[in-house]
């Protein structure tokens, strides 16, 4: 217990599943906590749910004005993320034949782009600081197999 005592983080798509229970674990190690998520509900439920040190920020990762309010939110909050968690991601489960050029640039603008522009953001402030920090970036199954 108390591994993360003093750092702050940033977990995208914390509302549920993996990125919520990565929550509870920094929580549970001493770490503040952003809960960035585009539902608005569920990031509020999980933060209600993890006490004081946890914030949630309502998030579209595939907005950089979205994105840079997150991480002001979480700086003003908390301080600069010493740890970024991009776990937020989206999946299309239509067949290929059946999906769009929108669809497919949703799943581009969410799981790639969204990770770059929460590190990047992140990483300016850490630079400016000279301050050190860990960019985690998680990613599906379906990256190493296809869905059937």
């Amino acid at each position: 217990m108390g591994q993360l005592n003093g750092k702050v983080a940033i977990i995208t798509g914390a509302g549920s599943g993996f990125g919520e229970g990565m929550a509870e674990g920094y929580i549970r190690e001493g770490a503040k906590v952003i809960i960035a998520d585009l539902n608005a509900a569920a990031g509020e439920r999980v933060a209600k749910s993890l006490g004081a040190n946890a914030k949630a920020v309502t998030c579209d990762v595939a907005n950089a004005d979205s994105v840079n309010a997150m991480v002001k939110v979480c700086v003003d909050t908390f301080g600069t993320p010493d740890i970024v968690i991009n776990n937020a991601g989206i999946t299309v489960t239509r067949v290929l034949l059946d999906q769009t050029e929108e669809d497919w640039d949703s799943v581009l603008d969410t799981n790639l782009k969204g990770c770059w522009m929460v590190d990047t953001e992140a990483a300016r402030r850490l630079v400016k600081l000279k301050k050190s920090g860990s960019m985690i970036n998680i990613s599906s199954i379906l990256g190493a197999r296809v869905a059937g």
